[in-house]
């Protein structure tokens, strides 16, 4: 099981209760993004060879990238969203809209607010929607607004 965060909000259900999340708000706990973790993202995504047309001289310094951003969902709603079940599973489904609102730049602080907007029965399970806002600390505008989805799934044998 996991371990809410202090002072992170929770959307948190028995599996046999997961229609009791739709319309439950979340929030996660504040992440700082270090240049460290930025780099090793850059590395780990290639963007480290990739040559850009733009002159970096009009950007923020330690800019992070929006697929990074995106990459954080993961994390910081997987921290505070999920059903209590021994054997469950959470695959990313996919985004129907993202936006990148305000730059981020690395030792910037975000964190994810969002709700379970629709849970919809499966046969492997149910496809859960988010509507996410990643809020950048001291920010009047999110860093982005995302639309995911999430389809998780029970071992039904191990909840027996």
């Amino acid at each position: 099981m996991s371990t809410i965060p202090s002072g992170a909000e929770s959307a948190v259900a028995p599996w046999n209760e997961i229609e009791s999340l739709v319309g439950r708000r979340f929030v996660s706990e504040w992440l700082e993004i270090s240049d460290e973790a930025r780099t090793h993202f850059d590395k780990a995504s290639y963007l480290d060879h990739t040559e850009s047309p733009f002159d970096p001289a009009g950007y923020p310094e330690g800019l992070v990238e929006g697929f990074h951003l995106l990459a954080l969902l993961d994390h910081l709603v997987g921290q505070v969203s999920y059903v209590e079940a021994d054997a469950w599973t959470g695959w990313n489904y996919g985004l129907d809209r993202v936006r990148f609102t305000s730059p981020v730049t690395s030792s910037d602080r975000v964190r994810v607010a969002g709700e379970i907007t629709q849970l919809q029965p499966r046969t492997d399970g149910y496809l859960v929607t988010y509507d996410c806002v990643m809020e950048l600390e001291g920010a009047e505008r999110p860093a982005m607004v995302a639309t995911w989805k999430a389809l998780w799934s029970v071992d039904e044998e191990d909840e027996a």
